[in-house]
Formats: structure tokens, sequence, C-alpha cells
């Protein structure tokens, strides 16, 4: 049996799922604060999200220790921007922007308490022109 190639020059997308105790404060929530769009897509217990080329997958738990036990980093070219639009809509920044070894870095958590960490940079793929997240956004 052969291997699936999967060499860095080989282009792919993960995307995470991601716990949702109700999808319709989690899409508020990405939609409202975050610039995120909702995919049509018709799943009792499933959703998906997209901004740009950045999609995540939510599927909903009745688990609230799952979604504290979750997190997602998320990044951007300007993550201090973010973070300031973040703090001028009044979300509540769980710890603040700091220095952190590739850049700013922010943490805030979802209203079901998944943990969002925001972080300075592109991913090498979206640095090598492989995507695009500037289409909708914060800011």
């Amino acid at each position: 049996m052969d291997r699936a190639d999967l060499t860095p020059d080989r282009r792919m997308d993960i995307v995470p799922v991601l716990p949702s105790l109700d999808f319709a404060q989690t899409s508020d929530f990405y939609r409202s604060y975050l610039g995120f769009e909702e995919m049509p897509f018709s799943h009792d217990d499933y959703m998906i999200i997209r901004r740009g080329c950045v999609e995540l997958h939510f599927s909903l738990t009745h688990d609230p220790g799952l979604c504290h036990a979750s997190s997602v980093i998320i990044r951007f070219p300007d993550v201090r921007q973010i973070y300031d639009a973040l703090r001028g809509r009044g979300i509540d920044v769980i710890r603040p922007s700091v220095q952190g070894p590739g850049g700013q870095v922010f943490h805030l958590r979802d209203p079901h308490g998944l943990l969002l960490i925001f972080a300075d940079g592109l991913g090498q793929c979206l640095a090598n022109g492989h995507g695009d997240v500037s289409k909708s956004g914060v800011g």
C-alpha cells in the first residue's frame, strides 16, 4: 500500500471541528464580532462558518467542559488592529495583547468558553499566497 503524499509542497487544508453548545449563539458571535459568514449547510448538529479562506466547523455538544477544553489559533497580519477593534466593540479580552515569540498575541473566549488565541502573522501557506483572509473582516 502506498502512503499518501503529505510533503509540504502539496496543497491541503486542515479544518478544525470545534464544539458548540448553541449554534445560534455561536453563529451570532462569530458573524457579529469576527466577520465570519455562516455557510449554507443543513444539518441539525453541524455548522460551518467562513471568513475568506478560513473555515471553522462546529459540532453540537451538550458538554460545556468540552468547549472550555478546546482552543484554536487565528493568525492575522496585524493582530494589534484586531485587538483594538474588538476592545472597541466591548469584547472582553481575557488576556491582553502581549508580545509572544512570533509577535503580538491575545486571548478571548467565545460565548461557550472555547479559547480563541489571536496571533500576529500568517501561516506559511497564506504567506506564500495560498489564501486571502482580507475578504471580510474585523477592523
